[in-house]
């Protein structure tokens, strides 16, 4: 099938256990950290629709299939929220660092 009808697969299937990995994260992040992530996460939604097309549509099936886009975006995003190379040295934070040091296809620190 298309994108999305492969998403809905995808979340029929894993549904369980994304919502068992959320649970384990939410209970296990700090505020702060839940924070950044649940910022995070609508910036990543508008770059993958730009950029990443079918895996949007994948997501959106998957999303149809009642997994949590909010959890989806979240796990899509986990890396460059939580695991952010540290900025070069003599750079004030991480956001003076630019995208090169971003490990994904897009800079979510802006």
């Amino acid at each position: 099938g298309d994108a999305c009808e492969r998403g809905r697969q995808i979340g029929e299937k894993l549904r369980g256990r994304i919502e068992a990995i959320m649970s384990a994260k939410r209970e296990s992040w700090n505020d702060e950290k839940l924070q950044r992530w649940k910022a995070a996460a609508p910036r990543y939604a508008e770059a993958c629709r730009h950029h990443a097309p079918l895996a949007w549509a994948e997501l959106q099936g998957a999303a149809s299939a009642g997994v949590r886009e909010e959890d989806l975006l979240g796990l899509l995003c986990e890396w460059e929220v939580f695991y952010e190379p540290p900025p070069p040295e003599g750079a004030e934070s991480a956001e003076s660092s630019g995208p090169e040091r971003c490990s994904g296809f897009c800079d979510l620190r802006g």
